[in-house]
């Protein structure tokens, strides 16, 4: 089973492009950026992936958070499916 998580992104002031386009080129072994869009709110961005694994969703925000600059913080929430 494939794991989902939305990560919402709140980034420098006017940097949410550019941190778009950054996130847009990095690799990322394990997971698969579904869609990323750019949002109003509290955040700027917000990213929908799909891992392996729960690691591997963890250590693909990870990666997000220290490889693109003007990310100032983030929030992920992850799927849940109830049968």
């Amino acid at each position: 089973m494939a794991f989902r998580g939305w990560v919402f992104v709140q980034t420098e002031i006017g940097r949410a492009r550019a941190v778009l386009d950054s996130v847009r080129e990095l690799p990322m072994e394990g997971a698969e950026l579904l869609s990323a869009d750019t949002i109003t709110g509290p955040h700027d961005l917000v990213l929908y992936i799909e891992a392996e694994s729960p690691d591997h969703l963890a250590r693909t925000v990870q990666m997000i958070t220290l490889s693109a600059d003007g990310i100032e913080r983030t929030v992920t929430c992850h799927r849940i499916v109830l049968e």
